[in-house]
């Protein structure tokens, strides 16, 4: 069953390159928001390629990809697909999404302003697992970065040690410019052994008495999981509900809308059997969500947020600890990604450690060397206000205020060891 209907058209752009193992072809394939019309054989052919690719993840499904295009910001940039071919046959594809950013959402200061570039779905490109294809395909995306007139090519959630970050560094010899919005973080992540209690024997039993007892402090609760078709509308309802009061809607905005776009996702990822989601009730007022999915053994932690007049109840962490509960009781995943970013808890409970980023790769140009100056410069401008802040005292304390309001990035802070 299909969740979408997008046009896919042919755009005038082709090339060609002889590889090592024959002839191969680029075609650059506009997409198009005509709802009504059937994907036709280009679908059927990426969805393939899809599930061929070892690799892939959920969010890299064609039909994933393709729910996101009616929601997109509004932009002068279209939505593209590259696609190469092999004696007529599909070997690789990259969808190139337009991406609207706010430049103090990025690092900027000052008057913020509209910065048009592209996002690579998926962060990576679909491929049969040659190296020459991946570097074709993002030959063809630079080219048209450049063309389109994009500021920029983002792609998310690089590994430090990953392909695709060091053929992205070889531009920066073709005088392409290279931003990083986050930074490289550290990203955290769980081996999940094959039972809870050889998990959580590595904590002390002080820890483990006091995950105990936060989870009696709240008295009567629940945990629900959001798997189902049926499920869906409860579950968005109830985690914008505790959205609304969450300190990351404060600092960037709603995180979980109750709207078409989020429904569609979740329904595709429910379809797909993918979908794993919780919220966590007292009585039957929701307190804290998680929202992620399960897919080839790699359960992705994708956002999480409680209710801030719970803060001293600790209702994220006691939440987190029921889901890992949860996954050793049934369909255990392989692996727990907490994405990226660092924090107390998911040091605590991680046993896997990496570093992982996005990039910017920026068009060569005097357009695009001032904008990555001035990202920097911002970035250098911040770095020593938070120096001079230290330096007078204050800095202890507009952190100690700071985390009473984060709460250690949630889910709450840290078990006491």
């Amino acid at each position: 069953m299909s969740v979408l209907n997008t046009t896919i058209t042919t755009s005038e752009l082709t090339t060609n390159k002889t590889a090592g193992n024959g002839s191969l072809t680029v075609e650059v394939i506009q997409l198009q928001d005509e709802l009504n019309n059937p994907i036709s054989r280009i679908r059927h052919e990426w969805l393939q390629l899809y599930e061929s690719d070892l690799a892939a993840t959920i969010l890299e499904h064609p039909d994933y990809t393709l729910a996101e295009v009616p929601f997109l910001p509004s932009s002068h940039l279209p939505n593209l697909l590259i696609v190469c071919r092999s004696k007529g046959r599909l070997v690789g594809l990259g969808t190139l999404l337009c991406k609207v950013s706010k430049s103090k959402h990025v690092g900027g200061i000052g008057p913020s302003m509209m910065l048009h570039g592209y996002r690579l779905a998926g962060s990576r490109f679909l491929t049969t697992g040659e190296i020459e294809i991946q570097t074709l395909l993002m030959e063809a995306a630079t080219q048209e970065v450049v063309r389109r007139g994009a500021q920029y090519l983002l792609i998310e959630d690089l590994d430090e040690q990953s392909s695709l970050l060091q053929l992205a560094k070889t531009y920066l010899e073709r005088d392409y410019e290279m931003y990083s919005p986050t930074s490289f973080q550290v990203r955290l992540k769980i081996d999940l052994p094959r039972t809870s209690a050889e998990y959580f024997s590595k904590f002390s039993s002080k820890t483990r008495n006091t995950f105990k007892r936060k989870e009696k402090k709240l008295g009567q609760i629940k945990v629900v999981r959001c798997s189902t078709l049926d499920q869906i509308p409860d579950f968005l309802r109830d985690a914008h509900q505790i959205s609304l009061n969450t300190w990351q809607t404060d600092q960037f905005g709603i995180r979980v809308e109750d709207d078409e776009r989020t429904l569609r996702l979740f329904t595709f990822l429910a379809l797909q059997g993918a979908l794993r989601s919780y919220v966590l009730y007292q009585g039957e007022t929701p307190m804290a969500f998680i929202i992620g999915n399960q897919h080839r053994g790699l359960y992705r932690y994708e956002e999480v947020g409680f209710d801030r007049k719970f803060q001293s109840l600790s209702p994220g962490q006691v939440l987190l600890l029921k889901v890992l509960d949860d996954m050793f009781a049934d369909n255990p995943p392989e692996r727990f990604d907490f994405g990226m970013g660092d924090a107390d808890y998911k040091r605590m409970l991680a046993n896997v450690e990496t570093t992982a980023g996005n990039i910017w790769l920026v068009p060569p140009g005097i357009r695009g060397r001032a904008l990555v100056a001035y990202l920097n410069t911002s970035r250098s401008i911040r770095q020593v206000g938070r120096k001079v802040v230290k330096m007078l005292g204050q800095y202890r304390k507009l952190r100690s205020m700071s985390r009473a309001a984060k709460t250690t990035s949630t889910p709450d802070a840290a078990a006491e060891d």
